[in-house]
């Protein structure tokens, strides 16, 4: 595991005895922030694209969603560098599109992660680290990711940790990902809590002995559970 995982537990909440819950990951795209769909909808939009150049990138987001092994699966492993993931998606762009090419260059292709929180999620997080509460940011995404979501919620004081796929080598849904948060961290399955907007990802913490709440299009009822699970007062 990376060092920039490792925090220091002595104030978490694995030393509180008076609640069921000791911690809380969270997925990131489409549970802190809108649903991933609606995300590469903005973002499509604000880049006022062609409509071939849209298309390009709606099958590219489509192989994302229906398989497992694209190169935006690949970049999320790690087995690929975002620079060759990003040589792949261009490649898909029609040649000589200039949108297309302004779209690939410089800082744009990060330009998903400015996404906000969801009002509600970023009040939760900083609830439940004022609750002492461990918070591990899990998700599934690039290694040019780290050093912003850190900043972002690490240096914000939303999160103790921020595990990233491609710098672990694993993805969600397989267990060994959050095995591996579970041992890094030194927590029991039974009394961690496991917030994500993925189905699969939320099977696979149940069969781990973890609790789950699916966060959907309105996080409204999943932050109200959680509140109520952890026994926090509602917002």
């Amino acid at each position: 595991m990376h060092d920039e995982y490792e925090v220091d537990l002595s104030d978490s909440a694995a030393d509180t005895d008076d609640r069921a819950i000791d911690a809380v990951f969270v997925d990131w795209a489409g549970t802190i922030t809108r649903p991933m769909i609606e995300l590469f909808r903005n973002a499509i939009a604000g880049a006022a694209l062609d409509q071939p150049t849209t298309d390009a990138v709606i099958t590219g987001l489509a192989q994302y969603l229906t398989g497992d092994d694209s190169p935006l699966h690949q970049a999320e492993r790690g087995e690929i560098t975002d620079d060759e993931l990003w040589d792949w998606l261009d490649a898909q762009t029609p040649t000589g599109d200039a949108q297309a090419e302004e779209l690939f260059a410089g800082d744009q292709p990060w330009a998903f992660l400015n996404a906000p929180d969801r009002p509600e999620m970023a009040e939760l997080l900083a609830d439940l680290m004022e609750a002492d509460v461990f918070v591990a940011i899990t998700t599934n995404n690039f290694a040019a990711a780290q050093d912003r979501l850190s900043a972002r919620y690490l240096g914000g004081f939303l999160a103790s940790a921020v595990v990233n796929s491609a710098l672990i080598g694993i993805r969600k849904p397989d267990p060994a990902f959050f095995e591996l948060v579970l041992e890094t961290f030194e927590l029991d399955p039974g009394r961690v809590l496991v917030l994500d907007d993925n189905e699969a990802n939320l099977r696979c913490a149940r069969q781990l002995g973890m609790q789950a709440i699916a966060v959907g299009d309105d996080a409204t009822d999943a932050v109200r559970q959680t509140r109520r699970l952890i026994g926090l007062s509602d917002a």
